[in-house]
């Protein structure tokens, strides 16, 4: 099972819906989930379309969207 990230954790603490964060940064619903999950690590387009729909929480963000990379990166070191 896959542990969540932070960035579930930072949209509903701004009280978005997957389907209107999907929308602002041009992916689908399923992309997002999956993001959200850990099991997808996403392009660098959407990295930074999130970073910028997100303003000022840019550290968690990118937190979010690395932390499953160093992870796994730690799990084969």
């Amino acid at each position: 099972m896959l542990t969540e990230t932070p960035l579930k954790k930072l949209r509903e603490a701004r009280g978005f819906t997957q389907a209107e964060v999907a929308t602002a940064v041009d992916i689908d619903q399923g992309t997002l989930s999956k993001l959200e999950a850990g099991s997808h690590m996403p392009r660098k387009e959407t990295a930074e379309a999130l970073v910028k729909y997100y303003g000022s929480a840019t550290t968690r963000v990118r937190f979010a969207m690395f932390s499953r990379l160093t992870h796994d990166l730690g799990n084969h070191i």
